[in-house]
């Protein structure tokens, strides 16, 4: 991501979340409110006026938090792999059955889904990186068989490292995020909005993604038909020339 995003000509501000690598995740804390803060810091010290806001995966939320928060500091926002809002556990159903199980364990047994989090970091620690894909996606397997491919070990190996600095924290939270309604935040976000949506994907329903579109004042759908919910990894490239092209139409 970082040498497709040279290549481009685009500067990067990407600031570790709360309960990932140095960034503490407190009793109590609002990890949403702390890490857009955090971010809009960041611009500032390095005297950045607006930014095009990219969102991947759980970070869908925290770049609509910034975008709503701040507006005048957002030209565009840039989603993918979309994870929309959730309005209830119904909204699982067409989810594989160990994503419904770890949605439900994460909203209603939290101390539970830590210890889930912990065995899988445990059985990771002994057995390498490379067994990350079949944890995440053991019953998604499109998404499985991409990740599996060995030129993303490394980005794979960075990503472990920045979960495990806080014992997988940071993580766990993300699962209970996944699942909040915010479903209101939408009626009002007017700025250009790009939903990408990988048509492989077991994680997220595509109908999800499509209204969460339709919601918005400003917003465009992509389907992606050969990425599923690794999109991140796999189409990284794909994403950071949208935001090029988003920041060029905003004027920048």
């Amino acid at each position: 991501g970082r040498t497709a995003a040279h290549i481009l000509g685009l500067d990067v501000i990407a600031i570790e979340r709360p309960g990932y690598g140095a960034n503490p995740l407190e009793k109590d804390m609002d990890p949403v409110d702390r890490a857009m803060r955090q971010a809009k810091r960041a611009m500032d010290h390095a005297g950045w006026k607006k930014a095009v806001i990219m969102g991947q995966d759980i970070g869908t939320h925290f770049a609509f938090a910034f975008a709503r928060t701040f507006p005048q500091h957002s030209m565009a926002l840039i989603s993918g792999a979309t994870t929309p809002p959730m309005g209830g556990m119904d909204d699982t159903e067409h989810m594989p059955k160990l994503h419904r199980v770890n949605a439900w364990a994460a909203q209603k047994m939290p101390a539970f889904m830590h210890w889930i989090v912990n065995v899988g970091i445990g059985q990771i620690q002994k057995k390498g990186v490379d067994i990350i894909p079949q944890l995440l996606f053991a019953d998604a397997e499109f998404d499985r068989d991409r990740l599996s491919q060995a030129k993303y070990l490394a980005a794979l190996e960075t990503s472990f490292a920045l979960v495990t600095a806080q014992q997988g924290l940071g993580f766990t939270d993300d699962m209970r995020l996944t699942n909040f309604d915010w479903w209101d935040w939408l009626d009002d976000l007017d700025l250009p909005v790009h939903l990408f949506h990988g048509q492989q994907s077991q994680t997220v329903a595509q109908a999800a993604v499509e209204k969460m579109a339709q919601r918005l004042p400003q917003a465009q759908l992509h389907l992606v038909e050969d990425a599923g919910h690794s999109m991140p990894f796999t189409h990284a490239n794909l994403l950071l020339r949208q935001a090029l092209r988003a920041g060029i139409l905003s004027g920048f």
